[in-house]
């Protein structure tokens, strides 16, 4: 399992929570009263820091002593982090989605959340305290990045953008 500690930045920040415990993602808070103008983006702070502790890690029991071995395992291999996500609802009925949103395991500063109004007719009011976002931590492997001289070809080779269909 893997926890997420969220510091409080201000006063008025909300900690995220889920409506349901089976909930994939969490809600998070605008921390400020903001306007999104039809046709634009505004950057909407939470006033929360993250930290994400590796529970599986810390509390993992193994017989024959395996635990040293799978938390080597799970630490050199394996990275949480963070994706922000748009609500359903917003998206649906306010045209309103979230740009960008990865927040590393290691990140430490405030979490802001990249809000696009694309309504065409509406400005999209914000009040502190809001529901605006939902996070949901996925695992990722880790990646090794080298650089080669040669690849091995493929039948799809270099076709991309729509070359299997629209």
């Amino acid at each position: 399992m893997i926890t997420c500690q969220f510091k409080k930045l201000t006063k008025t920040a909300q900690i995220p929570t889920k409506a349901h415990l089976t909930d994939a993602g969490m809600d998070f808070y605008a921390d400020e009263n903001i306007v999104i103008p039809k046709g634009s983006k505004e950057v909407v702070p939470t006033g929360l820091a993250l930290e994400m502790k590796w529970d599986v890690i810390d509390n993992f029991e193994l017989f024959y002593n395996m635990e040293n071995v799978l938390k080597a395992f799970i630490k050199n291999n394996f990275i949480p982090y963070l994706k922000i996500h748009s609500r359903s609802g917003l998206s649906l009925k306010q045209d309103i989605e979230v740009g960008a949103g990865v927040i590393d395991y290691d990140y430490r500063g405030e979490i802001k959340i990249i809000l696009y109004n694309h309504s065409l007719h509406n400005d999209f009011i914000i009040h502190k305290g809001d529901k605006i976002a939902q996070g949901i931590v996925y695992i990722l492997p880790k990646v090794n990045i080298i650089k080669v001289n040669d690849i091995i070809e493929t039948v799809r080779g270099e076709n991309g953008f729509g070359s299997t269909g629209v």
